[in-house]
């Protein structure tokens, strides 16, 4: 019901939210590039070379993680919990998530402005996608789309005083279209970037607070950091106040200038944890985790304004996860060639996802997915929600993601 209301709302805050037949799903030239084929053959080197019953990881028990969690987790990517050595537990709940969720099942929104780090607790990530061509709805044309990129989080200094987590990102996306830009006689950009580095320190303070920062510079264009008007700046600060046993209160101001909101987003939750079985955060962020049996998990998660998630998870052993799920997409850039300096092109889909995930041990995991995205749609504005934006429309279609994982 919750999900269901959801979408209504963004239904009422992005316009028309329409299901479409599938059509045109695997036309076009074949998606491949070296970046993407060097992708599958680690992938395909490390399923034969790791054997079946690999060793794996016991999470750590909470007594033993150095930092407890500042913010609970508020949605759950396509994979086990597989912690790392502590350094992420800290993390706020936008950060523990990709701000860009290829899979399908995480947070997947530009509002974090490419604040996040690598997926869940791993270390690094990497990913190849493709979307087959689909069909414009108000140009003649179609829209091809492929993509990769990986995420790097490195503890760079950790002691009594807090840990210093160096986070960087790069991600490519290529389009193979006729179509010109949304309210303009401009071809739509041949490639887009997403480049960050960022800083955070999470620092335990004497009064068993724990308070922390992130500072980050990147660009996200079709020719990054071409000058200054292609870059920008994300920060970030928070604050956990634990409260009895297992509760926190989480206070936190975010900034990002790509975001569905350019200005200020303060945050307050309460992070209730009655049960391992249950956790919600409530308030903003929100989220909730329902763990019923340890086979058997369920996420949801909600971001202002339109950013959602709601993912179902199927562990039958400790070598494989199956999943599915719903979230929401959005991304926004800043084009090079652009007149206005406070234009933006941003991008907006919905997406159901199905996958699964191979443990292969040595801390490594392999992720397959397909998901179906709707509601697609590129538009140049001032803001996400401006009006008059003119929109370049897509039919639904397909993506396909291989996603390659490492915790340590």
């Amino acid at each position: 019901m919750l999900v269901v209301m959801y979408r209504l709302s963004v239904s009422a805050a992005r316009g028309d939210i329409r299901l479409r037949s599938l059509s045109s799903a695997f036309g076009g030239r074949h998606p491949c590039r070296p970046g993407a084929i060097g992708l599958m053959a680690v992938c395909m080197w490390l399923c034969a070379a790791l054997p079946l019953s690999a060793q794996l990881r016991l999470p750590p028990s909470r007594e033993e993680r150095p930092y407890e969690s500042v913010w609970q987790e508020q949605s759950v990517d396509a994979s086990l919990q597989e912690p790392s050595d502590g350094a992420y537990d800290d993390l706020p709940a936008p950060l523990t998530r990709p701000s860009r969720s290829r899979d399908g099942t995480g947070m997947g929104d530009g509002s974090m402005g490419g604040m996040g780090g690598p997926s869940g607790r791993s270390p690094f990530s990497a990913y190849a996608y493709f979307q087959p061509e689909s069909n414009l709805r108000n140009q003649s044309g179609s829209l091809q789309v492929r993509g990769e990129g990986f995420a790097l989080g490195l503890p760079v200094s950790r002691g009594p005083k807090g840990i210093w987590i160096l986070n960087t990102r790069v991600e490519h996306d290529a389009f193979e279209t006729d179509a010109s830009l949304p309210g303009s006689t401009q071809p739509f950009p041949e490639e887009l970037w997403n480049i960050n580095l960022g800083l955070m320190h999470i620092h335990p303070l004497d009064n068993g607070w724990t308070a922390g920062g992130m500072v980050s510079i990147g660009s996200a264009s079709d020719k990054p950091f071409a000058s200054i008007r292609e870059m920008n700046a994300n920060v970030l600060a928070f604050v956990k106040i634990p409260t009895r046993e297992r509760d926190a209160w989480n206070l936190s101001l975010f900034y990002s200038p790509l975001g569905q909101l350019a200005f200020p987003i303060p945050g307050i939750a309460y992070a209730w944890l009655p049960s391992e079985q249950f956790q919600m955060n409530i308030g903003l962020p929100f989220s909730l985790t329902y763990r019923p049996t340890d086979a058997i998990s369920f996420d949801m998660s909600y971001l202002p304004l339109t950013n959602g998630n709601a993912t179902v998870r199927w562990t039958p052993s400790e070598l494989w996860t199956v999943y599915g799920g719903y979230q929401t997409h959005s991304q926004g850039y800043e084009l090079a060639g652009r007149v206005d300096t406070q234009e933006r092109l941003f991008n907006f889909d919905q997406r159901l996802s199905l996958g699964v995930r191979r443990t292969l041990g040595a801390g490594f995991a392999l992720d397959c997915s397909t998901a179906y995205l709707f509601d697609r749609s590129y538009f140049l504005n001032d803001s996400f929600f401006g009006d008059g934006a003119k929109q370049l429309q897509v039919d639904p279609g397909v993506q396909l993601m291989l996603k390659l994982e490492w915790a340590r």
